[in-house]
């Protein structure tokens, strides 16, 4: 039922519009936070990139390949929007960067 049901709700970075989506949605929220509280900074070790695929030809998949074969990551954490998405970057990175 909908009473025990249990709803996670994730986020990179906490800006107001999260805040207000969680206090819709969540009923007694627990909040844990990582690293420092700052809401638009990540945790000093953790690296961010930002990449435009706006080239033409370009396209998302071929600069995240490029991305992760010229760096050596020990962790990637990726967010796609939808979960469809991410079943399928998962199919098509299998195998595509070496050592992964």
């Amino acid at each position: 039922s909908c009473d025990h049901r249990q709803t996670l709700l994730f986020s990179a970075t906490w800006p107001d519009c999260m805040q207000k989506m969680a206090a819709d949605f969540l009923k007694d929220p627990l909040q844990l936070q990582v690293g420092k509280t700052d809401k638009l900074r990540a945790t000093s070790g953790i690296a961010q990139e930002v990449s435009f695929c706006d080239e033409k030809g370009v396209t998302k998949m071929s600069e995240l390949l490029k991305i992760l074969k010229s760096r050596s990551y020990d962790l990637t954490l990726i967010f796609v929007a939808k979960k469809e998405t991410c079943h399928q970057l998962s199919h098509e990175l299998r195998g595509s960067v070496p050592g992964r």
